[in-house]
């Protein structure tokens, strides 16, 4: 699995196909794998990027950063 690292935080993603990106970003409670339905379709022509958000996944949050629950709240 790859990772960027974005204002001190390791994001993990996957990347999938060619052409212009598209980038699926998971809600509270998901992981980059919540896509596993719709890259098979999309990567055919696209180039798609899948995240796993801040918190989840296997992108850990920061010490004292936003704890994930806070998008429950929204």
């Amino acid at each position: 699995m790859s990772s960027a690292k974005i204002n001190g935080i390791d994001v993990h993603y996957q990347s999938f196909g060619e052409g212009e990106t598209i980038v699926f970003a998971h809600g509270a409670g998901g992981n980059l794998l919540s896509w596993w339905q719709q890259i098979p379709f999309f990567s055919q022509n696209y180039h798609c990027v899948t995240i796993d958000q801040r918190g989840f996944g296997h992108s850990f949050d920061v010490p004292g950063g936003p704890e994930p629950e806070r998008l429950l709240k929204i």
